[in-house]
């Protein structure tokens, strides 16, 4: 059971709270954030059929952060989907998605990483991670299922105008990183994240080969 000191009082607002609990923890410390609209944890069990995990801290919480370690990462995310047919038994790094209801990351107080919105705050969250770090970490075994769209919380203040806002924001940032798009099931503005970026090959680009 939980003692009062054991309480710590934000601040209202997804990227306000974020932003708070960065600020809270020292440098190096690994924390991991779930949502409190989280339903079911599921694992991939074959490409028909999805299980509950067993132990949040063995199937998610340790691989995520031995993954940081192992590809020298900051943040490491689930997969969106709950479709196992998309679903995979692998880790995945690069640029991929890390959806905000469940994450984890290690603490940097660095200016960069600190959010500027409530909608899409958690595709932010990736972009400014992978701009800093060069990749981000997605357990792709692994899924929730929440009520994102429901009723209460952020659906208080998230309006179509917020979310379309959040997308236009993030495309006019990083326009070489995603694109948005209308989802045709819901309706809401999304993002699509791809580096389009030009590959600079650093072996041959320099001084010797341009004046060749």
């Amino acid at each position: 059971p939980y003692e009062q000191s054991d309480i710590v009082v934000g601040k209202p607002g997804m990227g306000a709270i974020r932003n708070y609990i960065r600020k809270y923890y020292p440098e190096g410390t690994r924390v991991f954030h779930m949502d409190d609209d989280i339903q079911d944890v599921l694992k991939k069990e074959s490409d028909k059929k999805m299980v509950p995990i067993e132990s949040l801290e063995d199937e998610v919480i340790l691989p995520g952060f031995r993954s940081l370690d192992e590809h020298d990462a900051n943040l490491f995310g689930i997969y969106a989907a709950a479709n196992a047919m998309f679903m995979k038994h692998k880790v995945s790094v690069g640029l991929y998605y890390c959806i905000g209801s469940m994450w984890g990351n290690i603490i940097r107080h660095d200016k960069d990483l600190m959010v500027t919105m409530d909608d899409k705050e958690d595709y932010e969250r990736t972009l400014q991670y992978y701009t800093k770090d060069g990749k981000v970490v997605r357990l792709d075994n692994i899924t929730v299922k929440t009520k994102y769209y429901g009723i209460g919380g952020m659906q208080e203040r998230r309006t179509e105008e917020t979310i379309s806002e959040g997308a236009r924001i993030l495309t006019e940032r990083y326009p070489d990183l995603c694109t948005s798009y209308v989802r045709e099931t819901t309706g809401h503005a999304e993002l699509r994240l791809r580096d389009r970026r030009p590959v600079v090959d650093v072996a041959t680009n320099n001084l010797e080969e341009f004046f060749a």
